[in-house]
């Protein structure tokens, strides 16, 4: 569309000298969205487990400044540079970062999800075996579920949507098995309306 692209600092000193926005050096907007859903985050693989613990270290000073420790000495994680930083409040500060970015990642999830059931319906009407794209829904209902129950910021609202995300997920299979369209078609307004009440946690 002829719109600059996002600069990407990091990007600066392996794609070249300081100038105009290059592809290389775009922001990767569906990593951030993913990332809630990955085993390991960002690029070294240095933290493979718990995905607040990936935050935490990865805006601490030992990521970020080659600092002494995780955490300074007014018990906040820094997030910055040595020219200056954001402090959030050690534990449920990285926790509410954490929630936000589990429930971006279960939005577009669920989005997603919607698109595949219409491609489905339209490969039933086509006499065509919609399978592929129902069992990628499947597997996106199923991650819903797997980021929401492990927040570590418990919320209601995240056992409600990954509950029904599970029940969904075996509701879909069936209808789909028979070419159930009208079932898809509500499936889909479930799926939608558990998408709209993550929409409240972003």
């Amino acid at each position: 569309m002829g719109a600059p692209l996002p600069h990407d600092e990091g990007g600066a000193d392996v794609f070249g000298p300081p100038g105009p926005p290059k592809q290389e050096e775009a922001f990767n907007i569906q990593s951030i969205i993913e990332a809630a859903q990955k085993g390991a985050w960002f690029h070294n693989h240095r933290v493979v487990g718990d995905f607040e613990e990936s935050i935490a270290f990865y805006i601490g000073d030992d990521f970020l400044m080659n600092g002494p420790g995780f955490f300074s000495s007014e018990h906040t994680v820094r997030f910055g540079n040595a020219s200056g930083s954001i402090s959030f409040p050690r534990g449920d500060g990285v926790e509410h970062l954490g929630a936000f970015l589990r429930s971006l990642n279960a939005f577009y999830n669920l989005r997603d999800c919607e698109r595949l059931i219409d491609e489905g319906i339209d490969r039933i009407n086509m006499n065509i075996d919609p399978r592929m794209p129902i069992e990628h829904c499947m597997f996106n209902l199923e991650h819903t579920a797997h980021i929401l129950w492990e927040a570590k910021l418990r919320r209601p609202v995240y056992r409600k949507v990954a509950n029904n995300a599970m029940r969904t997920k075996d509701q879909i299979y069936r209808a789909a098995r028979r070419n159930k369209v009208g079932k898809l078609e509500k499936i889909k307004a479930l799926i939608r309306s558990l998408r709209d009440s993550i929409a409240t946690q972003i």
